[in-house]
């Protein structure tokens, strides 16, 4: 017959080396995630609400816990018609050697710009030059099993797009929410 504390420990034992699998080495891993929400971090009256945001982002980890990433995503601009703002971002990360739980911060640099329809035969690229956006972000990732890792990450966004023929300066940075999933191998 089992002990009662046995029996009590059996589970915990069970949850630690089933769960626990980021505290072995990993050689290298790929990830793939989906922005779900950006919100724009211009709180002036007349500036641009976000009506949702699409795209993808890939990320490899190299074995020496740094890793590299591409970026691209489009955020409707709510009430504009079909106006959009799209970003493409180059990323560089480590990824924190921390058991059972996957910590990483980024940085990320790229380019941006408006595409909508001005009327008139002009496009946003006749008022607005293309910007050098930067980005700072954090991500929280939990194995859920084997080789596979569930993560969140925010992203802070800077980017001012240049007026152009007397067209005031349009920030467009803000921060952003992802989900996504990492292999490892």
């Amino acid at each position: 017959m089992f002990p009662k504390r046995l029996l009590i420990l059996l589970p915990a034992a069970f949850f630690i080396f089933s769960f626990a699998n980021s505290a072995k080495a990993e050689f290298f891993s790929v990830s793939a995630g989906l922005p779900i929400s950006y919100t724009f971090s211009n709180t002036d009256t007349d500036a641009p609400e976000s009506d949702g945001v699409t795209g993808t982002m890939l990320h490899v980890k190299l074995p020496v816990m740094v890793g590299f990433g591409l970026e691209t995503y489009s955020v409707k601009i709510k009430g504009d018609g079909d106006a959009k703002f799209d970003a493409t971002m180059f990323d560089v990360f480590y990824l924190f050697p921390i058991p059972i739980v996957n910590i990483t911060l980024g940085l990320g640099i790229g380019s941006s710009e408006v595409i909508c329809d001005l009327g008139g035969g002009s496009t946003c690229s006749d008022a607005y030059e293309k910007a050098t956006p930067t980005q700072v972000y954090g991500q929280f990732g939990f194995p859920i099993f084997g080789p596979v890792d569930l993560h969140l990450s925010y992203h802070s966004v800077s980017s001012t797009m240049k007026g152009k023929n007397g067209n005031s300066d349009l920030d467009l940075g803000g921060n952003m929410l992802a989900l996504g999933a990492s292999f490892t191998f």
